[in-house]
């Protein structure tokens, strides 16, 4: 159901049957990360660190069961 709703790319709503889903900043994340931005180039687009960058993707990746950015494009492709 995760990767159903990251499909539309819209806003993705918890609910009980969706279990864990992505933040808005995830999304965010996730989207540059699949379009072949580095982490450091979306830490400064974002202004954050790219500490925090590899901390949202790692939970990126933990909730879509993936293990690389190959992975999430396909996904989110």
């Amino acid at each position: 159901m995760i990767r159903n709703a990251i499909l539309k790319l819209g806003r993705v709503k918890p609910s009980i049957d969706d279990g864990q889903v992505l933040t808005l900043r995830e999304q965010e994340i996730a989207l540059q990360a699949a379009e072949g931005a580095s982490n450091k180039a979306i830490a400064s687009k974002m202004h954050i660190s790219v500490r925090t960058v590899e901390g949202h993707l790692y939970q990126v990746y933990s909730k879509l069961q993936v293990t690389s950015r190959a992975e999430l494009r396909e996904i989110l492709a």
